[in-house]
């Protein structure tokens, strides 16, 4: 079955309003382990954000082998923007991918840089890239589902595909 990103946020907002009732009437949130009984499996997460992210155990440098690439995806977890723009201007790729095809910008969503990522837009990242190795998720698609705003307008904005699916989204 695929799922339409337009349709992931609906369900999203669903469970966001029904967490936020259960709160509010004095029941406990909803759990991972709620989710998984309704066949909504949630898998790896970030367990450290920020420019020195660590998802599934592995940083940056575990992540990108390129040398170039690890420059560029540090430079955006790091909001260093006219970096990001020198380094691109000297041949880094701004959709270059690493392990298990994770994609500089989904890195960079992962640092929660927002700065990192916009400019990784601007000098053509593509929010659509899917990410081998993980269900063709793509930025877009994490974007949609991310309890941080920001970033579903901001892949939109750089042609986020908002029909865009994935295969088994859980």
């Amino acid at each position: 079955m695929n799922i339409s990103v337009r349709a992931t946020i609906k369900i999203l907002r669903v469970l966001q309003v029904s967490a936020l009732i259960a709160t509010a009437s004095g029941c406990a949130t909803i759990s991972k382990q709620d989710l998984a009984q309704l066949g909504l499996h949630i898998g790896p997460i970030a367990t450290h954000a920020g420019p020195d992210a660590e998802v599934a155990g592995k940083h940056a440098a575990d992540v990108f082998s390129n040398p170039q690439t690890l420059a560029l995806a540090k430079a955006a977890c790091h909001g260093r923007v006219d970096e990001v723009s020198r380094l691109a201007a000297k041949g880094a790729d701004v959709n270059g991918i690493g392990y298990r095809g994770v994609s500089v910008l989904g890195w960079t969503m992962v640092c929660r840089n927002y700065d990192g990522a916009e400019r990784l837009l601007e000098l053509g990242a593509n929010p659509n890239q899917e990410m081998a190795g993980t269900g063709d998720y793509s930025p877009m698609w994490l974007a949609a589902g991310s309890a941080y705003p920001r970033w579903l307008p901001m892949m939109l904005a750089h042609g986020g595909n908002p029909d865009i699916t994935v295969p088994e989204i859980f």
